[in-house]
């Protein structure tokens, strides 16, 4: 706990202002440290533009440091394919992949140092390993760097677009097309934290998207996407857009959905091996809930599938 008394020429002095100048640290974390209740003023919590008065005691009590490095735990994974550069896993729904702020343990990395030892570093030493995430409640294929090679490898191809990708998706809603194209420019909300939204200002965002099954009973359509571009909750974002939310989705999706989990799974992963040049691709299947709408999915256009070739000179 750090303690501060404001003097005499501090009164009427704004408390973020105050505690900025005190202790060095940025307005922005000093706001954030008096709204999460770790500021007290007299004893008493109080907004960051209180004003001081002289003679006013002020207790800081700092967060609780953060661990330098993500810590291994022992964490049932599901490993689709692994060798001595990269290791490909079906991530379960509810599941975090990295560690971050409030999930600092009991993530995917977590879990994939206690089984692999050590992976590749990235230069951000909370994500080691990683070359993309799913969200939290996204389950599916997920590939991980082991070695530098693998994690430049992996890096180039994503930037390049030639890792394929294909999710399921159960969406809201009767979508009539059989196929479609939603190229929207997709950029982070502008007042609402942590929210993605379509802008022109935005990064280009193109989802390709096949129906593979109609329900209008329970007024629902399910998909195959395959995103083109890599943004974040792209796909959660664009079906939002054209009205067919992803069923189950908290962040985006229709009020009063009580779905138990988010009905987007990635189902298909290809990539290039970054050592040995093979054209490689995983499949994690289908999580119980899906099942039924496979299942009943006769009314769709087309089965799934993959147009994807299997070799190519490099």
């Amino acid at each position: 706990m750090e303690s501060f008394i404001a003097e005499s020429g501090e009164g009427r002095k704004r408390l973020d202002r105050f505690l900025v100048e005190r202790t060095g640290r940025s307005r922005a974390e000093i706001q954030r440290l008096i709204k999460a209740g770790r500021v007290r003023v007299a004893g008493r919590a109080v907004k960051p533009s209180y004003l001081l008065e002289p003679g006013d005691c002020v207790e800081l009590e700092p967060p609780p440091a953060r661990p330098l490095l993500p810590q291994p735990e022992a964490i049932a994974l599901r490993i689709i394919c692994e060798d001595e550069d990269l290791i490909v896993v079906d991530k379960p729904a509810g599941l975090v992949t990295h560690p971050a702020s409030g999930h600092l343990g009991g993530t995917l990395v977590n879990g994939l140092l206690h089984h692999c030892g050590r992976l590749a570093e990235t230069g951000d030493p909370l994500r080691p390993g990683i070359v993309h995430r799913l969200d939290r409640e996204t389950s599916g294929a997920i590939v991980v760097a082991k070695t530098a090679l693998a994690y430049q490898s992996l890096v180039e191809q994503f930037k390049r677009g030639e890792v394929g990708k294909s999710y399921l998706a159960l969406v809201h809603g009767i979508i009539e097309e059989d196929e479609g194209l939603i190229e929207l420019p997709l950029r982070r909300a502008r007042f609402r934290r942590g929210e993605i939204s379509v802008d022109a200002a935005g990064k280009g965002a193109t989802t390709e998207f096949f129906v593979l099954g109609r329900f209008p009973t329970a007024g629902k359509t399910l998909v195959e996407a395959r995103p083109k571009t890599g943004r974040t909750h792209q796909l959660r974002v664009h079906f939002r857009y054209i009205g067919h939310p992803v069923v189950g989705d908290r962040k985006y999706g229709r009020r009063g959905d009580t779905a138990p989990r988010m009905m987007l799974h990635a189902w298909r992963l290809s990539l290039w091996h970054p050592r040995t040049g093979e054209q490689l691709e995983f499949t994690a299947p289908p999580p119980e809930e899906f099942r039924p709408w496979l299942a009943g999915s006769a009314g769709g256009s087309r089965a799934p599938q993959d147009k994807r070739g299997r070799s190519r000179d490099r």
